[in-house]
């Protein structure tokens, strides 16, 4: 989909979540943006809480520093794991 917000300024977007190119009613955009726009906050959140508590380290090998993203992302969803448990129990 092809979106022009302003005059020069085009956006393309491609979902295989959206069908067709509705628009909302509200704000005159596209669903598929206003989509977008709602659920893009986790993806902060997450590199957020990586460099709060991260095991990265300065290195020059690319493959150290894949393996401590990938540590530092597989802590994320420990952490988000567990308290999604213990909160399940509790009353």
């Amino acid at each position: 989909m092809s979106y022009v917000p302003k005059k020069n300024k085009s956006v393309f977007v491609l979902s295989s979540l959206h069908l067709d190119s509705g628009i909302c009613r509200y704000s005159g955009n596209p669903e598929i943006i206003e989509f977008y726009n709602e659920t893009n906050g986790a993806v902060d959140l997450l590199d957020q809480t990586c460099a709060r508590y991260t095991v990265q380290r300065a290195t020059r090998r690319w493959t150290v520093a894949m393996f401590c993203g990938k540590i530092n992302i597989a802590a994320v969803i420990t952490l988000v794991t567990y308290a999604h448990n213990v909160l399940k129990g509790q009353p």
